[in-house]
């Protein structure tokens, strides 16, 4: 079923397209990258431009074989500055190309699995102070080493953690497995761990109880069959714990597979049905009951099971880095009652479809596939704006160790009705 194929545009590692374990750089050649993405794009792409693939072939090819021309090894990664050239051409922001440490990167920061070794950690740097960790992913070894949301690391060994740099430094110490020391302070109090980077799956669905009738769900992607049933699963643990009111938490969310987007939204309320656009087809995609159905038929194996319809108040918090599948499921809850969505306007992908592909040196490729619009045919609005804006304050967060957008979406829910 192709809609199983897809992903909603934004995501920034979701569910890679299943290949042969990468080669390295080394291992592949420029021309052989350059001709893979073009094979890609005349085969995938199903987006708004009509730049054909074969015509942007016919143009960068001589710029190839210009970077190659008395060599005798040409790499992959010399043709990274042309493949981007071509996706420029192609004018679709929704295709994009990222190479294998960006690759690596966002698999991390987007769907909390790392494929090699790493800290776990999702940071930001407040620039002169230190990093800013704004998530310690579950299952993590910065989880293991007691280390919080609010942390502000200051050192690692002897080096600050002052300017921009200073994040790929921590990413690649994590990257290399060795015990690290890190300086950090909490809430002005100064401390410090030591920790190494491993490999771990971080949970796409996390549920904390603030206190007895409030509910923190972290829904961290949707890139996986199992999202919605651990949505589903995870507020009918929440009610019997007495949660009668919850903050979601979509900060960050790439999105993911669109039945999981759908199934996972009819946790809270039920999703406008989607018509998905493709060259020469279009499917209607729907939510009913627990089932994922397409031009109403429900899709076999495609369900939650003990479906859950959360009713209580709901505070939603979005930020920039929200995209397509967070975008859908938020703006359909921009009209569910005693709902509030609050935060800053998200990505703007939420329009279309997109495919994600492992490139042969571990690269990879995000090919729009498909446009996605009203169940009427009408376009859909790509970005979502929060109800209630709120301004990021990160020296706030790294002053108090408290994260002022939770702080203010509990406030917004003590304004909504029981």
């Amino acid at each position: 079923m192709k809609a199983l194929a897809q992903l909603l545009t934004g995501l920034l590692l979701l569910a890679p397209v299943a290949a042969a374990a990468p080669q390295t750089e080394s291992d592949v050649s420029a021309q052989d990258l350059f001709d893979e993405v073009i094979y890609e794009l005349a085969l995938n792409y199903g987006g708004p431009s009509e730049v054909r693939a074969q015509d942007l072939r016919e143009r960068f090819l001589p710029r190839v074989q210009a970077l190659c021309a008395g060599e005798s090894v040409c790499t992959s990664k010399a043709a990274y500055p042309v493949i981007g050239e071509v996706l420029r051409a192609l004018n679709d922001e929704h295709t994009n190309f990222f190479t294998p440490a960006e690759w690596a990167a966002q698999e991390l920061e987007s769907s909390g699995q790392a494929s090699a070794f790493a800290f776990g950690l999702v940071t930001r740097l407040v620039e002169g102070q230190g990093i800013l960790v704004t998530e310690v992913l579950p299952g993590s070894p910065a989880a293991e080493a007691g280390l919080r949301s609010g942390d502000l690391l200051t050192r690692m060994g002897r080096m600050p953690l002052l300017s921009e740099w200073a994040g790929d430094k921590l990413g690649a110490a994590g990257r290399s497995g060795r015990r690290t020391t890190l300086s950090y302070s909490r809430a002005g109090q100064p401390l410090q761990t030591e920790l190494a980077g491993g490999a771990f799956v971080a949970p796409a669905v996390s549920v904390d109880m603030l206190d007895g009738r409030t509910a923190l769900v972290r829904l961290r992607h949707f890139d996986m069959e199992g999202v919605a049933q651990d949505l589903h699963d995870a507020l009918r643990r929440a009610g019997k714990q007495g949660a009668e009111r919850a903050v979601l938490d979509l900060r960050g969310n790439p999105g993911g597979l669109l039945p999981e987007t759908l199934l996972s939204t009819g946790a809270l309320t039920q999703p406008a049905p989607l018509l998905d656009v493709e060259r020469s087809s279009s499917e209607l995609l729907s939510y009913d009951r627990g089932r994922y159905l397409v031009d109403g038929e429900p899709q076999r194996g495609v369900r939650v099971f003990k479906p859950q319809r959360f009713a209580g108040p709901l505070a939603v918090l979005v930020d920039q880095d929200s995209a397509s599948g967070a975008e859908f499921m938020a703006r359909d809850l921009l009209t569910r009652p005693r709902t509030v969505v609050l935060g800053r306007p998200t990505v703007g992908v939420g329009d279309s479809a997109t495919q994600l592909l492992d490139l042969a040196d571990g690269s990879g490729l995000q090919v729009t596939v498909s446009r996605v619009q009203t169940a009427d045919g009408q376009p859909l609005s790509a970005r979502v704006q929060p109800q209630v804006p709120l301004k990021r304050d990160d020296a706030a967060f790294a002053r108090t160790g408290q994260d002022p957008e939770l702080a203010a979406a509990l406030q917004a829910l003590d304004t909504l009705k029981p």
